[in-house]
């Protein structure tokens, strides 16, 4: 619970295209470790959550 308050925290005020470079390496990280399968499905809810933002813009 720490860690993501403390993720939370630092995430939050990050520019986007910053935001989306840290999301692309955790699912690098996470497909590494043996979660190919958990790192597509993380990539595919953030492209879907993120087309509706505006302005282009991922969170």
């Amino acid at each position: 619970m720490q860690t993501a308050r403390l993720l939370d925290a630092w995430f939050r005020d990050m520019a986007p295209d910053a935001k989306q470079a840290v999301i692309d390496r955790l699912y690098t990280v996470v497909a590494e470790f043996g979660g190919e399968y958990l790192a597509q499905q993380g990539k595919q809810a953030h492209r879907a959550g993120s087309e509706g933002d505006s302005g282009g813009r991922r969170t």
